[in-house]
């Protein structure tokens, strides 16, 4: 048996080795050495054919390099080709270029020297028309002249002729404006005769019109106070037919579910008080209406049988929720009574600040009379006693009952008397009078109404002028359905006490 370590270090040996059989006797030297000989022999026919694959790869790998080398050395041929031909084409573009760019300039040299000799030509052509032009225009100038030198003595002999025709005229325009001028004053003699009659006749209509316009006030106020009692009392009318009305029904609703006859007028005077209290204090408005209309809208399908109720006929009978919900109207009331108590009422005025008392309208005297003519003069109003007045050389007249005679005192100083002129003094007299004692009894009859209305509206103008606009008094009269001028009087003595306000109403307001 031969020990691992023993074998020797030779190709094939161990190979060889683990062939031999443990059993089989140890080779001799000739074995081992055919052996390694024959291993030996294999090896070196693997390594030849080894060889031999790689010596064809390399020589199949330069074929290849050649075959590359060829083909590259074939397109560089091909380039160089390409590039020879490509110059050979751009040297014949250039030179076809150059040759067209020298036709060129032969060409531009040839049509400049054209156009060099045309316009040289009509150079000349243009002096020569500018020098026939000026000829001409010199001629021209010179019939000008000729022609403005004839017009001048035209016009110089039309001026001579239009002066001499205006002179004459305004010769013939003087006289005819003096004969107009003293037939003017015979038609103003004539005129100023007539209007004294036409004077003395419109002073006695004009008293027959101030009485006339006077009984006419007095029905208008009376018919006035008339429709304003009226008007004050047709709400307060339909207030009490509208309360009626639904309170109607509302008693009907507290009947319908079964509140006893004597105590069923109590839901009605609960519901109505509430909405009326509402409406003064001017809260819970909406809900006390809606109240109202729920209970009258209830009463009304119930009876007709559409909602709340059960059963036809005679036997018809509330639902549960519809007696609830009528029952809870009391204390629904008396919740909101309470909470209305509480809130104090907001229609009441604010305290305002204490203003002058109304000073009493002042009488407008009556436009003076015209330019008196010859003849006629003043006198007293009053009628009694002498008038004292100025007037021509004829005696003045003039009173208000016919009695009373002025006499002239011949010059031309103005009338010193009676405060009136004749019938117009007493006329006007008797009409301030009568104003005076309507107007006292108008404020006694009114008492504090008259009052209250005033302090309503000067609290109303001066908030508007507190708040920078401007009080008009059409719309303040149309708010308050008052007199138009009455409120233009209130706003001037509302200005006349704040500092910074104007005290006359601006010419808008008066215009309105």
């Amino acid at each position: 048996m031969i020990e691992h370590d023993r074998v020797l270090n030779i190709p094939g040996a161990h190979r060889a080795h683990l062939l031999i059989d443990t059993s089989v006797p140890e080779p001799t030297a000739a074995d081992v050495l055919e052996a390694a000989h024959a291993e030996a022999t294999d090896l070196l026919a693997g390594a030849r054919r080894e060889a031999q694959t790689l010596r064809r790869e390399a020589a199949t790998a330069a074929a290849q390099a050649e075959a590359d080398a060829e083909g590259a050395q074939q397109r560089k041929l091909v380039a160089d080709l390409h590039a020879e031909q490509s110059h050979q084409a751009a040297e014949k573009q250039i030179a076809a270029g150059r040759t067209v760019l020298d036709q060129a300039r032969e060409a531009a040299e040839e049509l400049l020297a054209d156009a060099r000799t045309t316009a040289a030509r009509v150079r000349e052509t243009g002096q020569e028309e500018l020098r026939r032009i000026e000829q001409e225009a010199e001629t021209l100038r010179g019939q000008a002249d000729a022609r403005a030198r004839r017009r001048e003595q035209d016009a110089e002999f039309f001026r001579q002729a239009t002066e001499a025709e205006a002179a004459r005229l305004l010769e013939d325009a003087r006289r005819r404006a003096e004969a107009l001028v003293n037939d003017a004053q015979r038609q103003a003699e004539d005129t100023g005769q007539k209007a004294d009659t036409a004077l003395a006749q419109a002073r006695r209509e004009k008293g027959e019109a101030d009485g006339l316009l006077e009984r006419a006030h007095a029905e208008a106020e009376q018919r006035k106070e008339r429709g304003e009692k009226l008007t004050k009392k047709l709400p307060t009318f339909a207030l009490f037919a509208a309360i009626g009305l639904t309170a109607s029904g509302e008693w009907s609703l507290a009947v319908l579910v079964g509140f006893p006859l004597l105590v069923a007028p109590l839901l009605p005077i609960a519901i109505d008080v509430y909405v009326v209290a509402a409406f003064r204090r001017h809260r819970d408005t909406f809900t006390a209406i809606s109240l109202m209309v729920i209970a009258n809208v209830l009463v009304h399908l119930a009876e007709a049988g559409l909602f709340g109720v059960t059963g036809t006929g005679d036997d018809v009978r509330p639902t549960w929720w519809l007696v609830a919900l009528v029952v809870s109207i009391g204390p629904f009331v008396l919740w909101r009574v309470h909470a209305l108590r509480d809130h104090p009422a907001t229609a009441a005025a604010p305290a305002s600040s204490p203003v002058p008392e109304e000073q009493p309208e002042p009488v407008t005297a009556a436009a003076a009379p015209p330019a008196l003519p010859p003849g006629t003069g003043t006198g007293n109003g009053t009628g009694e006693g002498p008038a004292t007045g100025s007037g021509n050389s004829a005696p003045a007249t003039g009173s208000a009952s016919g009695n009373g005679a002025g006499a002239a005192t011949g010059n031309t100083a103005s009338a010193t008397g009676g405060a009136e002129s004749g019938a117009a003094g007493g006329s006007r007299q008797r009409r301030t009078g009568r104003r005076a004692s309507r107007g006292s009894g108008d404020r006694t009859s009114r008492g504090t109404g008259r009052e209250e209305l005033r302090d309503a509206v000067r609290e109303r103008i001066t908030a508007l002028l507190a708040d920078g606009q401007t009080p008009s008094p059409t719309e303040l009269g149309r708010e308050f359905k008052a007199d138009a001028e009455w409120v233009r009087n209130q706003i001037r003595a509302v200005k006349k006490t704040l500092p910074d306000q104007p005290a006359t109403v601006p010419a808008t307001e008066e215009g309105a």
